[in-house]
């Protein structure tokens, strides 16, 4: 079963609360990251700062990240929550980014709906090739949202 910690997203780079968003912004730039993931000490979810919301910011370059962290706390999953549970749950909240937090509250990765949809295209395509490889079983994509034994 594909979970949450499978389906987290590359385009994220880490950095500490501390840290001046000029300093990060070459790794964000070399990664071509779109967010990036606060920590208030190593391995504790501080907050997210999306590449977006630094638009508004007057001088983003000069402040430290704790300043830039979005208001809101984002929405958490664990690790081994089912990947079809974390896409229907950013669907229904009409959210863009769930942070994955171990049950030890120490961050584990950020999943966001680009890398949902990589997830879901994979698996329509995996789907599409099995009749190739003579299961004879095909599916559509209704059928990745939610297993067929779950219900509504």
């Amino acid at each position: 079963m594909t979970t949450a910690r499978d389906i987290v997203s590359t385009r994220v780079i880490v950095a500490m609360a501390a840290e001046r968003l000029a300093d990060v912004a070459g790794r964000m730039r070399a990664s071509a990251a779109l967010h990036c993931v606060v920590n208030g000490r190593p391995g504790k979810f501080f907050g997210l700062v999306k590449l977006g919301d630094l638009l508004d910011c007057t001088s983003p370059g000069n402040r430290i990240l704790a300043d830039l962290v979005a208001a809101i706390r984002p929405v958490t999953v664990r690790p081994d929550e089912p990947a079809w549970a974390v896409a229907e749950l950013i669907e229904r909240n009409r959210v863009y980014e769930v942070v994955v937090e171990e049950y030890s509250g120490e961050y584990a990765g950020l999943i966001t709906a680009e890398s949902v949809l990589d997830w879901l295209v994979s698996e329509h395509r995996a789907a599409k090739a099995a009749p190739a490889r003579g299961t004879g079983h095909t599916k559509d994509a209704r059928s990745f949202a939610r297993p067929a034994h779950q219900s509504p």
